[in-house]
């Protein structure tokens, strides 16, 4: 396929054609933004690009686009949790994967995160976000909000946004128009990894007087009955102690 992209004007007048298959996501190292007023530029068939490390795969006929008014990108397929259970784990660039999934996806590094998407969703459609294996969660936002997700993955793992349908049933003489309009808008991601967690070090106390408390532990984790009446190392409401 690129050969023949190459050998054929005007193709041949770009100096380096990169075969979509041969593109992936890498997670980011540290803490990654990605704003879609700013990440996009200017491109508004999103059918399989990326830009700023996050792969976009949307149907313009089912109202999938980029709006450069609002600064969002809009998904208007609805896409239900089995079939991106089905596909979680597929390479970018698959062709099941190109098929059956609509939305956006990018990648996340093995231990514990935080994921934030700003978002709003209009009519039936709901922001559901599948992170690697895990089960997906769904948010119906009936105003431009942030929802902040903590997950852990014991691998480097692939995160989806994509729209999916709620349970919702018109009353009877409801207007189709909301219907026609059910769309999932998002202007933004972010990801960072999580705080670090466990007994911080804060202060070393050689007063045994000034912390007296019965909340004491060794710096195994084990619990003591009441303040340590040997010389060592302890730990006192997460602050290390030392008792001499």
């Amino acid at each position: 396929m690129k050969g023949a992209y190459e050998s054929r004007v005007p193709w041949n007048l770009f100096k380096k054609i990169v075969e979509f298959g041969d593109q992936e996501l890498k997670p980011a190292d540290g803490p990654h933004e990605v704003d879609m007023g700013t990440s996009i530029p200017g491109q508004t068939d999103l059918r399989g690009a990326i830009f700023d490390n996050t792969y976009y795969d949307f149907n313009p006929d089912n109202g999938d686009r980029y709006d450069d008014n609002k600064g969002c990108v809009v998904l208007g397929t609805p896409i239900d949790n089995k079939t991106v259970d089905a596909i979680y784990n597929l390479p970018i660039g698959d062709e099941q994967l190109k098929e059956l999934y609509k939305g956006l996806i990018f990648a996340v590094p093995a231990g514990s995160g935080l994921i934030s998407v700003t978002a709003e969703t209009v009519g039936t459609k709901e922001l559901r976000v599948k992170i690697g294996s895990n089960a997906a969660l769904s948010f119906s936002l009936t105003s431009c909000e942030t929802v902040k997700i903590p997950y852990t993955v014991s691998e480097p793992s692939y995160v989806y946004l994509y729209a999916g349908e709620a349970d919702v049933v018109l009353a009877r003489g409801s207007s189709t128009t909301e219907l026609e309009e059910s769309c999932v808008r998002i202007y933004s991601y972010k990801w960072e990894p999580a705080e670090a967690t466990g007994i911080q070090e804060t202060l070393i106390d050689r007063n045994l007087e000034s912390a007296k408390d019965n909340h004491w532990y060794t710096l195994d984790g084990k619990k003591l009955n009441g303040r340590p009446t040997k010389k060592g190392v302890y730990i006192k409401d997460k602050t290390k102690v030392v008792v001499e």
